[in-house]
């Protein structure tokens, strides 16, 4: 029986909404002091930070587990770093906003329409109400969107290992040591394949040098 998928907490449970508290902060920076709206962003900063962290600490356990030389095992944890970094520069920082601010402009829009007498303090409050309601709708699409084009680009591009669990992991997986497609047992079949190779290989120079008779004999 398969160990059941470790749930990473930091994208997995409501630990997530952390990423989007500068919005929040930002969406009422007109209505809280200004060092509370720089605690969002200080909220959202530590909150990468520790999934970083989380996602580098994962790699460096499973390479000194696995006992995986140096040039693999940091190699490793500085990919893992990389990616998680470049994850919440585009799931939490830059396309979030888009699709916020855009609800916020135009809920703003069919909130004058709707309701001409409102004031544009009302206006504006309720147009940034309906801008974080979408906070809870947009994050999981987001952020699959995310995975699946780091996974096509990226993460392709550089080999970085898919982003699992790195204590339970799934049979296929390229961290998986029991994977023959795995960074360890990769080098262990090229080093395989580079020694049949040479235990096959007929030295040219040498059968040019034979006898004719020689020559047959290598070559049938």
């Amino acid at each position: 029986k398969m160990p059941e998928k470790e749930v990473d907490i930091f994208r997995e449970t409501s630990i997530r909404y952390l990423g989007y508290a500068n919005e929040v902060g930002e969406a009422f920076r007109h209505f809280l002091p200004v060092r509370v709206v720089h605690l969002t962003y200080l909220i959202a900063f530590g909150y990468a930070t520790a999934d970083a962290c989380d996602k580098g600490n994962r790699a460096y356990q499973f390479a000194h587990k696995n006992k995986l030389p140096s040039d693999q095992k940091y190699p490793l944890v500085g990919k893992q770093l990389a990616d998680t970094f470049v994850w919440q520069m585009l799931a939490s920082v830059l396309i979030p906003p888009i699709f916020i601010h855009q609800t916020v402009k135009i809920s703003k829009f069919v909130g004058g329409r709707t309701f001409p007498h409102w004031g544009s303090a009302r206006l504006g409050m309720f147009s940034t109400v309906c801008g974080l309601a979408m906070i809870p709708l947009i994050i999981k699409p987001i952020d699959h969107a995310v995975d699946f084009a780091m996974d096509n680009t990226l993460r392709k591009w550089l080999k970085i290992p898919p982003l699992v669990s790195l204590t339970t992991l799934e049979p296929d997986s390229p961290l998986n040591p029991t994977n023959p497609d795995s960074i360890p047992g990769a080098l262990e079949r090229f080093e395989e394949e580079a020694k049949s190779d040479e235990e096959s290989k007929v030295d040219i120079e040498t059968v040019l040098a034979e006898k004719p008779q020689d020559k047959n004999k290598h070559l049938s």
